[in-house]
Order: C-alpha cells, then structure tokens, then sequence
C-alpha cells in the first residue's frame, strides 16, 4: 500500500483533501497533518510515497519544509497547494523540489488526478552509500 502526507495548516482543508485522497485513489494510506514540523519528523522516518504540501503554514513554509526533506534524502514526489498563482510563485517551485503545483481551491478530481500521477512517477529513494 502506498502512502501521501497531507500537509496542511488549515485543518478542514487538509482534512478534506485527506478524505479526497482517501475515496478516490486506490490502495493508498493517507496521513494527515497540520503541523509541518511533525510531519516532517514522520516523513524522515517513513519516507511517503507523495506528499500534499500548503505553501503557507506559520511554523515552516512549504519550500522550507521540501528543502528539509530532500536534505534528509527523503525523495517523494510532491503536490503543492497554493493560493498565490503568479508567475514567480510558479517558476520558484520546480528549482525547490516541488513537482507538481495545484492552485486552491483545489478541485477534488483533480488533486486525486494529480496524486495518481504522482503515484506512477515516484522518485527512487538514494541508497545510503551509493
């Protein structure tokens, strides 16, 4: 079974896309948190398959949160939710690890589409001495 964090400040957001997750994708354990720190802390240890990130969270935006993880060598593929559709919000993203940005309000179809998509092009986690 795979596995996606929701990653979300906003507890009815993230519960909502917890539970979108959870009905429309199959075979997947969704875990979900509004607290980054926390979350980043689970996803050291069990290295998700992908991870649905808000960019804007107090304790840890969501670009501090990837960078942490990817400096960690935690590789999974990422979706991150964001409010501020500009082109600079758009271009910063990619060169930070994100691999795939969603603008909210987030369609419920298409956050699973997305996380489907995800799913199927997981990055290998690095092995430790290679």
């Amino acid at each position: 079974m795979k596995t996606i964090f929701v990653v979300d400040d906003d507890k009815n957001l993230a519960k909502i896309m917890a539970r979108t997750i959870s009905t429309l994708v199959d075979n997947v354990e969704v875990r979900m948190f509004t607290d980054p720190i926390l979350a980043l802390g689970a996803a050291t240890d069990h290295h998700p398959d992908v991870l649905v990130v808000d960019m804007m969270m107090p304790a840890m935006d969501g670009i501090q949160f990837i960078r942490e993880l990817r400096r960690q060598g935690v590789m999974s593929e990422t979706v991150m939710v964001t409010a501020y559709k500009t082109e600079a919000m758009t271009n910063l993203l990619p060169s930070n690890g994100v691999d795939t940005v969603m603008f909210k309000p987030v369609p419920g179809m298409e956050l699973a589409y997305k996380v489907q998509q995800a799913l199927k092009k997981q990055r290998a986690v690095p092995m430790v001495g290679a």
